[in-house]
């Protein structure tokens, strides 16, 4: 079954809002820039849409978007909210939950 290109285009715009507005990133709004100004250049990608300067840059930026989007920002993100919530709030927090999982299970 062949999607047409808008459904495509908003099913993977609602996957990036629920993924970085869900998560309170503030890279959201860049990142909603960039998924329109490749879907209205009909570009396939960052890497193409660069590629006029030069395949070198084209390369290097499109390397550098996609990590400043997930592993430079949203991955040490979720794990620092996840050390805030489990470590810091004390194990014994921890403890009594698994507890009442374990006892409704």
């Amino acid at each position: 079954m062949k999607s047409s290109k808008w459904s495509v285009y908003l099913t993977i715009g609602l996957m990036l809002f629920a993924l970085f507005f869900g998560a309170g990133n503030l890279i959201f709004p860049a990142l909603l820039g960039g998924v329109i100004a490749i879907a209205y250049t009909g570009a396939k990608d960052a890497e193409s849409i660069a590629r006029p300067v030069s395949k070198g840059y084209a390369l290097l930026f499109s390397i550098a978007l996609y990590l400043s989007i997930g592993p430079f920002f949203a991955i040490p993100r979720t794990g620092a909210t996840s050390y805030s919530l489990e470590f810091l709030t004390g194990w014994r927090f921890v403890q009594v939950r698994w507890q009442i999982v374990l006892e409704n299970t």
